[in-house]
């Protein structure tokens, strides 16, 4: 996020071609870059978002995840197309628009309530974009609880209404200092009162902290994600070593019980049991672009702010020249900014070969009824025909496996007497799978995490 840096001075000097320059008239040859980039990230992510909106909707299983990345696409959208009116504020004269005698009324009636609405989304999705993170790390780290919530829609939505409201209400002050300021322009000076000033005092110093703030949480966040998984794959390692090597497997007792699939299933992994079940989009590599992708854009804006602060009053930290630099680096700086929220598609398609297989798909309009099916299958996951497919298919495995290794340990009569009992379950199983693949119609259920 990268807000204006605002003083009484030069808070209301947003129209007439001041926007990027910061309440000063004066120009450089960095006004061009966002007046020739602005438009293409725009459609970028106009079109980019339509298609992640499309393509987690349609074609994946709707948890609390895809929930997410859905308001990340939408409040990513609106921060674009809320950023218009500023665009053409500064460079509507290169258009011809400053010429037409209906222009700067609706500019001015309407920009307190655009760069309201702006800031706002800017908090919504750096606010997505931790909640995310957070469940991406409790999905690995808690999955006993996870799995009790990962399908909470209902949940996830008011959460999504209450980071925007919240919002809303930490920016107020955006549209409250430009509805107070917008009766009284025609002065020759215009001064805020004292708690309108205070007020706005509050509002920059949270504008600069914030961002600072979600950068810290989402490199602890991410890190420990990264942590633990580097851990969880080298003990993956080890195990399947151990596992896989000559020695007398001591995994269960010679006279023990197998394990049940359920008991499996449960005690294992979230991550294992997403690779188990069939090829989806891997959620975590997503989540470790959008974080790379927020850092690479936003950590200059972060920098750039700071320095802006310090270099307004009553600090004045720095020099003639210094503001001459930051006024150089700001367009640069704010297009590098909107990069963030408009290319979250690109690094979908570039992270995950599922991802580009999908958009595709979505693009050229193949495998349409195979995805209506799929969106059937999905559409009530709690029905035995879905919840015991992969189950079933487990166990019978299973089972089959921990008798062979168990009988060939026993020999003798403890084998024959195993050897029964897997006939035993074989049929069991047998017959508890043909009424559940009948029923399915042979169709595997897909498992998300």
């Amino acid at each position: 996020m990268i807000p204006e840096g605002r003083t009484a001075t030069h808070h209301c000097a947003i129209l007439n071609g001041t926007l990027f320059n910061n309440g000063t008239t004066e120009t450089s040859e960095t006004v061009y870059v966002p007046l020739i980039l602005y438009p293409v990230l725009l459609i970028v992510c106009t079109v980019g978002n339509i298609i992640n909106v499309l393509v987690l909707s349609r074609f994946t299983k709707i948890r609390i995840k895809e929930v997410l990345l859905i308001g990340l696409a939408v409040s990513d959208t609106f921060i674009m197309w809320l950023a218009l009116p500023r665009y053409i504020d500064h460079h509507g004269g290169v258009f011809g628009l400053h010429d037409k005698p209906d222009y700067p009324l609706f500019l001015l009636n309407g920009f307190g309530f655009f760069t309201w609405m702006h800031y706002t989304f800017y908090y919504v999705s750096d606010w997505v974009l931790l909640i995310f993170s957070l469940e991406r790390l409790m999905a690995f780290r808690y999955p006993h609880h996870h799995r009790r919530i990962r399908s909470r829609l209902n949940w996830t939505a008011l959460l999504l209404v209450a980071v925007t409201v919240l919002s809303s209400l930490l920016c107020l002050e955006h549209l409250v200092w430009y509805y107070h300021w917008l009766p009284n322009r025609e002065q020759d000076s215009y001064e805020a009162p004292l708690w309108l000033t205070n007020w706005d005092a509050m509002q920059t110093r949270a504008d600069i902290v914030f961002p600072v703030l979600t950068a810290a949480c989402l490199l602890v966040i991410n890190t420990s994600l990264l942590v633990y998984l580097k851990r969880r794959l080298l003990f993956s390692a080890s195990f399947r070593r151990s596992t896989l090597s000559p020695k007398p497997s001591t995994a269960l007792p010679p006279d023990g019980p197998a394990p049940t699939a359920r008991h499996w299933l449960r005690n294992r992994p979230i991550a294992e049991e997403a690779s188990q079940i069939g090829p989806n989009i891997n959620m975590d590599v997503l989540l470790l672009g959008c974080v790379a992708l927020y850092f690479l854009t936003q950590f200059p804006a972060v920098i750039f702010n700071v320095f802006e602060y310090l270099s307004g009053p009553p600090h004045c930290q720095l020099s003639d020249g210094g503001r001459s630099v930051l006024r150089w680096l700001q367009p640069i700086v704010q297009t590098l900014s909107l990069v963030n929220y408009s290319a979250n598609f690109l690094v979908y398609a570039g992270l995950n070969r599922k991802y580009r297989q999908l958009s595709l798909e979505l693009l050229c309009g193949r495998g349409k009824g195979y995805h209506s099916e799929l969106n059937r299958w999905n559409s009530n996951p709690t029905t035995p025909d879905q919840a015991e497919m992969p189950l079933l298919r487990l166990s019978l495995m299973q089972r089959l496996s921990g008798s062979f290794f168990d009988s060939a340990r026993s020999g003798g009569v403890g084998g024959t007497e195993r050897r029964g009992t897997l006939s035993t379950m074989l049929s069991n199983d047998s017959a508890q799978s043909h009424h559940f693949m009948g029923t399915a119609n042979n169709r595997q259920a897909r498992s998300l995490v």
